[in-house]
């Protein structure tokens, strides 16, 4: 018998592989970016019209949280952490367990300036959580999640999902 996990691990490599919905020929190939892996570095078979991309090709940085937040307060800039992308692709501001005066998240603001098509990844705890952001706010990320800040030759609009 199949357990939850090794079910969802069976999704999602479905998913990753081009297997899970069928490829419609409608679909348009997309150009390859950057340098195309070797054979020996390919994990699996993807659909013909996907391509191979090394993240170090299309960001133009990879950065995480702070590792310092700021006191909490009661009131205040949102800090944010993996358990606020929720499994949507989007972020729950109102699930935000610790919140600081904005004046405390100026270094952090300027170091990590968050802003629209960056892309949200978690990286502690409910690791592979993705969001994108897609309208301007202020927040502030811990060190569980993780900002890529895609090259703009990219053309990326920040459309991740439905809405």
């Amino acid at each position: 018998m199949v357990d939850g996990k090794q079910w969802w691990d069976s999704i999602l490599q479905e998913a990753i592989s081009g297997k899970l919905v069928p490829q419609l020929d409608s679909e348009p190939a997309v150009e390859q970016i950057g340098p195309a892996p070797a054979a020996d570095e390919v994990p699996f078979e993807i659909p013909e019209k996907w391509k191979w991309v090394e993240l170090g090709s299309i960001a133009a940085k990879v950065s995480d949280g702070s590792h310092n937040p700021p006191p909490k307060v009661a009131e205040g800039v949102p800090v944010l952490s993996a358990k606020d992308i929720q499994d949507d692709g989007s972020l729950s501001f109102s699930t935000a367990a610790r919140r600081a005066v904005e004046s405390d998240c100026l270094a952090e603001l300027k170091r990590n300036p968050i802003t629209v098509g960056d892309v949200l990844l978690s990286i502690v705890g409910s690791i592979g959580k993705v969001a994108v952001i897609e309208h301007e706010s202020k927040f502030i990320l811990q060190r569980s999640v993780a900002i890529i800040k895609l090259e703009t030759h990219i053309g990326f609009t920040g459309k991740f999902r439905e809405t």
